[in-house]
Order: structure tokens, then C-alpha cells, then sequence
């Protein structure tokens, strides 16, 4: 079994699955957070960065420094995320027809919504089990992909999520998508450039459960045990050298 989290950082994320939205200006800062925010809560997350097909590699970023393990990388493009309704709808027909009617109306709906997942997702989530604990899933740049999940699917997407006992945590630039209330946390990471992540902040808009994340409230980049730690090892020591925005 994993070790308990300390009670500093809210308890719910070891007691159950959790859906965070970590929004930003700045897509490496925005990014460091969401990694350290996933390796506090899962050492061996599994990160899944969407790419743009044009080279916008920044040198700040976790990706392009290296800082993610290969193992736990997967690199995709926007278009193998596109959810499968097609595939759902033909789930939910077929399942209606082999469940007994005395089982839950809840268990087809299982089915149907796990089956609307992206085939890449799908796959991530059967990688990850049999597993000890709840796992992290993280999905990098999700604003890359956010035309092809209008509000009303998101809620069904990140149910299917937390379901197979995994949280999930999208990286997301400005503007915040209008799905962000099926959340359980929203975070919006405040700083200029990855350089000065020490001086950065993180205002939570949403959040679960007593601990560091409250509504309205607002901590330091390096309030979650070992975000500062793993930054200060890839990143140069902070100083006046800006990095790319986005």
C-alpha cells in the first residue's frame, strides 16, 4: 500500500479518486505544477502529453527537459482523443440486452460511459490495473483537445475516470473551458515564467474536502511536498532569464 498523504494537502486525494483542472497563461509553469502536483499523489502516474502537429517545444518544459520518465510518457495527437459515442451508444444496446432487469440501471451506464472514453485512454486504464492504490492519469495541454468534448461529455469522460480508481488531472491553458464545474478541483496556476517558479502562486476556484485547497484561497507554487524539489532539479536556480510563453 502506498504511504498516507500528510493531512496538510486535502485528505480526500487518498481517499478516492479525484478529478483536478489545473489551469495557467504560461504552459511550462502550468505544467510543472500539474507534474508535481501528480508525482506527490502517485509517484508512478502516467502522463499523457497532447502534441500539436507544429514544432512548439518550449526549454522549460518538463517534457522537453526530461523530467518525466519514459516509462510513465505517452505522446499523442489531438485527434486520438476523440471520444468514441459511437462505440457507447452501441455498448449501452448491447449491454440492455445481457444484464438482468434486476441489476442496476447503474452498471449499463458503467459500460456505455467507460466505452466513450478515448481508445488511448481505455488503453492507459487497463495498463494501470491490477494495481495497489489509487492511480494518477494526467492529460497535458487538454485545451488542445477541448472541441472535441462539449460540456455536457464531460462530466460522463471523468466519471468513467474515477470509476476504474484513477484520478485524473488536465494541464489547460487560458481561456477555462466551460466544463470546468464537473471538477472536483480547479486551480489556476499565477506566475510570469517557469524561471521564477518559486515566486509563482496557485489561487484554487474549486475544490473538496479541508486542507490546503479552499475555495478563494491562494499557496505557493511550492506548497504541495516535493513540487519544489522536483522543479529545482531540472530547472536553473531562479533569476531574472524569462522563459518562452505561450
Amino acid at each position: 500500500m502506498k504511504p498516507s498523504r500528510p493531512p496538510s494537502v486535502n485528505r480526500v486525494f487518498s481517499e478516492r479518486p479525484v478529478s483536478v483542472l489545473v489551469l495557467g497563461t504560461h504552459r511550462a509553469l502550468t505544467n510543472w505544477f500539474t507534474l508535481g502536483l501528480a508525482a506527490y499523489l502517485d509517484p508512478s502516474y502516467i502522463w499523457t502529453d497532447v502534441r500539436p502537429h507544429e514544432d512548439l517545444s518550449n526549454p522549460f518544459d518538463p517534457l522537453t527537459v526530461g523530467a518525466i520518465p519514459e516509462a510513465q510518457l505517452s505522446l499523442v495527437y489531438p485527434e486520438q482523443l476523440a471520444p468514441q459515442e459511437e462505440d457507447a451508444r452501441l455498448t449501452a444496446t448491447a449491454a440492455a440486452t445481457v444484464v438482468r432487469s434486476d441489476d442496476s440501471r447503474a452498471k449499463i451506464r458503467g459500460f456505455e460511459q467507460f466505452a466513450r472514453l478515448p481508445s488511448h485512454t481505455q488503453e492507459v486504464i487497463a495498463a494501470t490495473r491490477p494495481s495497489l492504490g489509487i492511480r494518477a492519469l494526467v492529460l497535458a495541454n487538454a485545451e488542445r483537445v477541448i472541441q472535441q468534448f462539449p460540456p455536457p461529455s464531460v462530466p460522463l469522460i471523468l466519471g468513467a475516470i474515477l470509476a476504474a480508481d484513477c484520478s485524473v488531472i488536465l494541464s489547460f491553458l487560458d481561456p477555462p473551458p466551460a466544463g470546468r464545474t464537473a471538477f472536483d478541483f480547479v486551480l489556476e496556476v499565477r506566475g510570469s515564467d517557469a524561471a521564477g517558479w518559486s515566486s509563482a502562486e496557485v489561487r484554487c476556484e474549486r475544490a473538496v474536502g479541508e486542507g490546503l485547497m479552499q475555495p478563494g484561497g491562494v499557496f505557493p507554487f511550492s506548497a504541495i511536498p516535493g513540487v519544489g524539489e522536483l522543479v529545482s532539479r531540472f530547472l536553473p536556480p531562479p533569476g531574472p532569464v524569462r522563459g518562452p510563453g505561450e
